[in-house]
């Protein structure tokens, strides 16, 4: 038996099966409504977060072009100091055998030396040149000393920097594959 009286077809109206049926498709289609809602929020999500992503991703592409700058502005500076450091070597070289002969001639002449080819001279003219001749090998040692001090300064303060550019270009290729595997990670 139905639970409820039995009721002709013919009396039930076509409004009433409308109503039927448009309530069964609306309970029917409450679970799709919510999935295609769901879903449409999902995708919203997926869209915020590859645009985050790409973000991410070009402000990590610029920091690693901006390491890749760096790296090859230390790397030209050290082609410039050891090209700098190889033609002072060579300078240095040269300077040290001017250095030991200047110093080789002050110790044979000594300060006696020097007052005695002074006082041997014939006229005042030979004084003042002797005297002239022996300023201008003074000066020239003098320089030849002042010469090797300044190129020995500057070979320190270069190798100096040298380390120093060797030790930011190691930092720099370490962040940059620090960079590099953030950016894999993700």
């Amino acid at each position: 038996m139905l639970p409820f009286p039995a009721v002709s077809s013919a009396r039930r109206s076509r409004p009433a099966r409308f109503i039927v049926a448009t309530l069964l498709l609306a309970a029917a289609s409450v679970p799709f409504i919510g999935a295609s809602a769901t879903g449409q929020e999902s995708l919203d999500d997926l869209r915020d977060r590859m645009s985050e992503l790409q973000s991410e991703l070009d402000s990590t592409t610029a920091h690693i072009e901006d390491l890749r700058t760096q790296e090859d502005e230390v790397l030209q500076r050290m082609n410039s100091i050891e090209t700098r450091t190889r033609v002072l070597e060579r300078q240095r070289a040269q300077l040290e055998k001017r250095v030991v002969k200047a110093a080789q001639n002050l110790y044979r002449q000594g300060g006696t030396d020097v007052l005695e080819m002074l006082l041997m001279a014939d006229s005042i003219a030979e004084l003042s040149t002797r005297a002239q001749v022996l300023s201008r090998v003074s000066r020239r040692d003098t320089q030849a000393f002042i010469d090797f001090a300044r190129t020995e300064k500057e070979l320190a303060a270069l190798n100096s920097e040298l380390d120093q550019r060797r030790e930011e270009l190691t930092e720099t290729r370490t962040e940059m594959a620090d960079e590099a595997d953030r950016l894999q990670a993700q």
